[in-house]
């Protein structure tokens, strides 16, 4: 098969596996490839992409990163093979800081407007919905409320939208990884992040529903390649 490649400082590629599973670990393509300088290669956040010149195999992937550490050379001390990650490796270097729903004793929370309000009830200007919290977090990640074709936003499924808008976990993150957070919210609810690396877009929707994740979870490819250089 040919294969065309397009990364700044890639070419000659041999051979590739790819793999894009749901959840907060970024997706992966392995790259095999003619000896390489390593110099040549760039290390920043940019649109990697391999187009089968001879049927629909593309993948593409905004704002990957190549992973340097996983870099193996021959003995000229060139690279012949390399990691390229999708934009999830970028999750890892964000932070959060907020404390919500925050009771005093039993649990029961209350607008500052309603008047249930008791020793027992939620600190004042902490409710905060389940809803809400995905959204602050995602908001951190760097996402947006929007349609995929938006480019780096988010969907929550809207047929569990009820739920989530009466639900009001503690939580307290201080300095916290918000996808780590992100993650905790969603098994919380038994829901699952679905990430299209494409549109840099990210849903989140219960598990089994599969309205997004049956074209994306655990996608693996794996070919051998003769390439144009890209």
């Amino acid at each position: 098969m040919a294969f065309k490649i397009t990364y700044p400082g890639i070419n000659d590629l041999v051979a590739f596996t790819y793999n894009n599973s749901n959840g907060i670990t970024p997706g992966r393509c392995a790259l095999t490839i003619l000896p390489q300088n390593a110099d040549n290669i760039k290390i920043a956040a940019r649109t990697f992409s391999i187009e089968n010149l001879q049927a629909n195999v593309d993948i593409v992937m905004r704002y990957a990163m190549v992973d340097r550490g996983s870099y193996q050379y021959n003995a000229a001390g060139e690279v012949v093979s390399l990691v390229v990650l999708d934009r999830r490796w970028a999750w890892e270097n964000q932070n959060i800081t907020g404390a919500y729903n925050l009771r005093k004793g039993s649990g029961l929370i209350y607008d500052d407007e309603s008047d249930e309000v008791g020793d027992d009830d939620i600190i004042n200007n902490t409710r905060v919905s389940l809803r809400s919290l995905l959204s602050v977090l995602l908001d951190r990640m760097g996402y947006l409320e929007g349609p995929r074709e938006n480019w780096s936003s988010f969907y929550i499924d809207d047929q569990a939208d009820d739920i989530l808008y009466e639900l009001y976990p503690t939580v307290f993150w201080d300095y916290a990884n918000p996808a780590i957070e992100l993650q905790t919210l969603c098994d919380y609810i038994n829901f699952q992040i679905v990430y299209d690396p494409s549109f840099d877009f990210v849903v989140l929707e219960p598990k089994g529903r599969e309205t997004y994740s049956k074209n994306n979870e655990k996608q693996i490819l794996s070919h051998d390649a003769i390439t144009s250089r890209g």
